[in-house]
């Protein structure tokens, strides 16, 4: 995992899909990489109301997730474990580009977030 958070208060965060063979392994790089808080609850549900909150990221204008090795990603998992992986990583794509976020309560939170596979 590679993580930098620049002057630009951008973060990139860079996963190995190699290494992210499992739902575990991945909801847990995703929790220290992106900084979950401790309720963090380690499944689906939890990572797309981490995902589209973020709000403990203050002052952070941009977030890029890129998953390296993504044919790797999530290998000893039923293929549902990808297919409803990449709708929470949509969902949030669509959410932070939206008009919707500006409507929560979520005050000075104008994040760019996107996410690539490679």
């Amino acid at each position: 995992m590679n993580y930098s958070n620049d002057h630009r208060k951008e973060i990139e965060l860079v996963l190995d899909g190699e290494k992210l063979k499992n739902k575990e392994q991945l909801l847990k790089a995703l929790k220290e990489g992106l900084c979950f808080p401790d309720y963090f609850g380690f499944n689906w549900d939890a990572l797309q109301d981490c995902i589209t909150d973020l709000s403990w990221l203050q002052g952070i204008v941009k977030v890029d997730v890129v998953i390296k090795n993504s044919s790797k990603l999530l290998n000893d998992e039923d293929d549902s474990s990808l297919q409803v992986f990449l709708e929470i990583m949509d969902y949030a794509v669509s959410f932070w580009n939206s008009e919707v976020k500006d409507s929560l309560p979520l005050p000075g939170m104008d994040i760019s977030f996107r996410y690539s596979l490679e």
